[in-house]
């Protein structure tokens, strides 16, 4: 699971910092789920199979093929919701990203480090 964790995290080009605050938790405690010192709760496997895309198994290991995992979008839409901090507008364009599949996603990220 490890490597597959650092994989994902490069391929998408994040930090640990980065993954943690997906998780809500801290950038020590990410770094110990990717170097295998800690195993991953179910909730937080679940979290970040839908942030990349992936399934369960795959992140995990188990599996070599990265089945897509297309987020559960009503749940995540209700957690945007949920942050008051977050604009209208920056609320639904999370909410269009949430929706996209896996290579949507990779897609729009691959356009928007073009433009940058």
């Amino acid at each position: 699971m490890s490597n597959r964790l650092k994989k994902l995290r490069k391929e998408k080009g994040l930090t640990q910092a980065d993954l943690a605050k997906v998780l809500n938790t801290n950038q020590s405690q990410y770094g110990k789920y990717e170097n295998g010192k800690t195993n991953l709760s179910l909730e937080n496997a679940q979290i970040l199979s839908e942030y990349f895309g992936v399934s369960i198994p795959y992140l995990l290991g188990y599996e070599e093929n990265s089945t897509v995992n297309k987020p559960n979008a009503t749940i995540l839409i209700e957690l945007v919701k949920e942050l008051s901090f977050i604009s209208e507008k920056k609320s639904k364009l999370l909410q269009e990203y949430i929706e996209l599949d896996k290579k949507e996603r990779d897609v729009l990220e691959q356009i928007r480090s073009a433009d940058l």
